[in-house]
């Protein structure tokens, strides 16, 4: 009989315990309800294990039902964004029991005793997919988005954009210091005493003028298509 070696029977066993530990992997969203921020999320990795001989065997991906999706927040602050059937993200699977902290939010001993367990995963829709760093740049907050609200989810009033709001400010200055100008000039030819009849009889032709050489004031619409605020 060969000669059995401690260090090789623990590495064994030691292989054997750890690949029926699940700590965290990647999963797909297959179903999200946003009412309750749970989900239906199936692994992206088979499950590893040894067979009878010791060979690596794998299972199909396991698939988890009403997993918590967690988003940033903290102090009644929260980020959050839509949660789409195919999205990609980890699942972590908490080392203990969290039932009694999902029930009431508060801390306290867990009644059961399973660790590492699938019942106890929670999702984080991080992206995993390749390019997912595309919209990344060096010292920025980069959000993207065809609806991004600020403040609150009801968020409905449109943000301005700058350049196009100071290129209105700009049309409506230079429409002010025009219309100063006629009346300058009528006040000039009809002196104070001039009645209302008598001025605008003469700020038409003036007006006429500038119409000509002057394009009519024109603004944009300032608002951002894709963000609101409140």
């Amino acid at each position: 009989m060969a000669d059995v070696d401690l260090e090789d029977v623990l590495k064994a066993w030691t292989l054997a315990a750890t690949d029926e530990v699940y700590t965290a992997m990647g999963g797909r969203v297959l179903a999200y309800d946003a009412e309750t921020r749970r989900a239906r999320v199936r692994g992206l990795a088979g499950i590893r294990y040894r067979d009878a001989d010791g060979s690596v065997q794998f299972d199909d991906p396991p698939i988890i039902a009403a997993v918590p999706v967690l988003f940033p927040g903290f102090a009644g602050r929260r980020i959050t964004w839509p949660v789409l059937e195919g999205d990609d993200g980890v699942l972590v699977l908490l080392d203990r029991s969290h039932d009694e902290y999902q029930s009431t939010g508060e801390p306290g001993n867990p009644a059961s005793p399973r660790r590492h367990n699938f019942t106890d995963a929670v999702f984080l829709p991080f992206d995993l997919s390749p390019g997912a760093s595309d919209e990344h740049a060096g010292g920025a907050i980069v959000v993207t988005g065809d609806d991004i609200r600020l403040g609150s989810k009801d968020a409905s009033d449109a943000v301005a954009l700058a350049p196009t709001t100071l290129a209105n400010d700009e049309e409506v200055a230079d429409a002010l210091i025009s219309v100063g100008t006629i009346a300058g000039t009528a006040n000039t030819q009809l002196g104070t005493a001039a009645t209302v009849s008598e001025v605008i009889t003469a700020l038409s032709p003036l007006l006429a003028a500038m119409k000509a050489t002057w394009p009519l004031l024109t603004v944009s619409d300032p608002a951002a298509s894709k963000v609101t605020a409140e």
